[in-house]
């Protein structure tokens, strides 16, 4: 029989499974887990699927036994912890994360042993020739044997975010790579399953806030960190394949309502391709940071080369041609007011409106 074994150094407080809300990771500044709910959790569900795990503390063997009880009328499973000196009744039962699966049995234990700095490896135990994983002195080994935790070790990929190199872009929020995921990660840890609408690209969020059993508490935070990671890249080509991403892809869904940050030159060229293919989101994002440049209006002067002068009660241009205001009055210190101006002003583009 195959077991997963999950070692780590030091002995495990005996409240981290009876005592609700404590969690405690010295000497780790960002831990995956921080609930204290996770080995609860962890415990309850072996409980309920059939294969208690046994944990050892050093060397003192604990064993977990599931028994009935009575509840206000109602049978329940509850569960009872079996060590070297006592026996224990533990503060949950086997309905105790009710909507938990197999994969986040694992995520959980995996993420205490990466937490506390330990290794997680599978053993063959063999009950007929009565050998069982061995305790080891000053550490703690949780042994699981339910089957479909073991061989979620073997995908272990499909729960911790494989190692991939150096992200093509970096923020605060999140890190991202070219390849395309069915997840949403947390720190390397997955977090929300895409379903339907898979990303064009891998993202890690780096700030998020979890529920208890290691979701997004809400996905506002994927949408919302996304764009700033596409801001900041510098392939044209991909932007725009991010910028007309179909329905079916997470990109196409995107809430840029909140970004400020000034983009990149390869993003405003993209944007210009496929601007009339972009959400609303994207257009008032545009419109907001970097919107269409101020035209100045156009020199009404423009048709008459300068420089001009002043013939009596006449304006004439370069090419002797008079352009005087039919409706002026003839004040020479107006007119020489005029032509003074016009000679000044700088140059624009050539048109074709008259002046007056």
């Amino acid at each position: 029989m195959r077991a997963l074994v999950f070692e780590t150094p030091g002995l495990l407080d005996l409240r981290s499974l009876t005592l609700m809300g404590v969690s405690a990771k010295p000497g780790v500044e960002q831990p995956i887990g921080m609930f204290g709910t996770g080995m609860k959790y962890a415990v309850a569900v072996l409980c309920r699927l059939g294969a208690p795990p046994t944990v050892w503390i050093g060397r003192n063997r604990y064993d977990f036994v599931v028994r009935e009880d009575e509840f206000r009328g109602s049978t329940i499973s509850a569960i009872d912890m079996v060590g070297p000196m006592d026996r224990r009744e533990l503060p949950y039962t086997t309905e105790y994360g009710k909507f938990w699966e197999p994969w986040m049995v694992y995520r959980e234990l995996e993420s205490n042993t990466i937490d506390e700095g330990g290794q997680t490896w599978i053993a063959e135990i063999y009950a007929e020739d009565g050998e069982e994983i061995s305790p080891r002195p000053e550490h703690t080994r949780i042994v699981v044997t339910q089957p479909d935790v073991v061989a979620q070790h073997d995908r272990r990929d499909e729960v911790f975010l494989p190692d991939m190199g150096t992200p093509l872009v970096e923020t605060r929020d999140i890190r991202a790579w070219v390849r395309p995921s069915l997840s949403a990660w947390y720190r390397g840890l997955k977090v929300h399953d895409l379903g339907k609408k898979p990303s064009m690209m891998t993202y890690d969020l780096r700030n998020a806030r979890l529920t208890e059993d290691r979701t997004l508490s809400s996905t506002f935070q994927l949408r919302s960190a996304v764009p700033g990671a596409i801001v900041r890249l510098e392939d044209e080509a991909l932007i725009y394949q991010l910028l007309t991403a179909g329905e079916g892809a997470l990109e196409s869904d995107l809430d840029w309502d909140y970004l400020y940050e000034w983009p990149t030159e390869a993003f405003r060229r993209a944007y210009e391709r496929a601007k009339t293919k972009v959400s609303r989101s994207v257009r008032n994002y545009r419109d907001r940071v970097f919107p269409e440049p101020i035209v100045a209006p156009p020199d009404p002067f423009a048709r008459w080369p300068r420089p001009w002068r002043r013939e009596e009660n006449d304006i004439i241009d370069d090419n002797g041609n008079s352009i005087s205001r039919p409706d002026i009055e003839e004040n020479l210190a107006v007119l020489d007011a005029i032509v003074k101006a016009v000679n000044d002003a700088p140059p624009r583009a050539k048109h074709d409106v008259l002046p007056f």
